[in-house]
């Protein structure tokens, strides 16, 4: 059975005696790692932020532009 979580395509392999997940029960598991990996990109963007040298001490503008 194929499986699509985001850009990421794997085929899954079900063996004799294994209960087979039902469509809903793959997307979930499927959304459950979207946003895990949204979390985790979010917090190494936000560490990356965070140690990141500046030539100032101020935080930048939430303006654009400024």
């Amino acid at each position: 059975m194929p499986l699509h979580i985001g850009s990421l395509t794997t085929d899954v392999t079900v063996f004799d005696g294994e209960l087979p997940l039902s469509e809903r029960q793959v997307a979930q598991i499927a959304a459950a790692v979207v946003r895990l990996l949204e979390v985790r990109d979010r917090d190494a963007r936000r560490q990356r932020e965070a140690t990141r040298i500046r030539r100032t001490v101020q935080p930048p503008s939430p303006v654009a532009g400024e």
